[in-house]
């Protein structure tokens, strides 16, 4: 009996399988779309009062993608509705029109309403779409200080 209870203990010492792991491992590197865009405007600008129109480069936005895609931009007047898209002057209220023109627009406009639209850009091709301002003949103006603020919202389209 002793030597049937050694030989059954053999038995299962050898026949017991070896028990072994593996596993696989996926490393995953996901770049999504990146944009910056970087203004470079003048905050304040000092128009000169003089014969004839006159056009001034505002500034740019620098923008660099990692993808092809659109950029979307909106520029609006921040005077009153009354104001709006004009230069107004702070005390005679009289007001003096301006246009202007940015990145794919084809020649200057007022913004008496907000402008809107897009262009494209290149991946890895930094692209500087530029802001200008033109006024007329400001000769004829009665003496006052004239504003206004001009707000450009551009962002990634797609």
């Amino acid at each position: 009996m002793k030597k049937l209870a050694l030989i059954v203990c053999l038995a299962l010492t050898l026949s017991v399988p070896a028990f072994a792991a593996e596993s696989t491992t996926t490393i995953t590197l996901q770049i999504g779309p990146v944009v910056t865009i970087t203004p470079d405007i003048d905050a304040a600008v000092l128009l000169v009062s003089q014969v004839g129109p006159t056009e001034l480069d505002l500034g740019t936005f620098a923008i660099t993608s990692n993808q092809s895609g659109t950029i979307n931009y909106s520029i609006a007047s921040q005077n009153t509705p009354t104001g709006k898209g004009f230069l107004k002057g702070a005390n005679t209220g009289t007001l003096f029109a301006y246009e202007i023109k940015f990145a794919d627009m084809a020649s200057f406009a007022s913004i008496v309403t907000d402008k809107a639209g897009s262009f494209s850009v290149t991946a890895n091709v930094p692209s500087s779409p530029k802001l200008y301002f033109k006024y007329g003949d400001s000769t004829a103006l009665p003496a006052d200080t004239y504003t206004d603020s001009i707000k450009v919202t551009v962002s990634s389209g797609s």
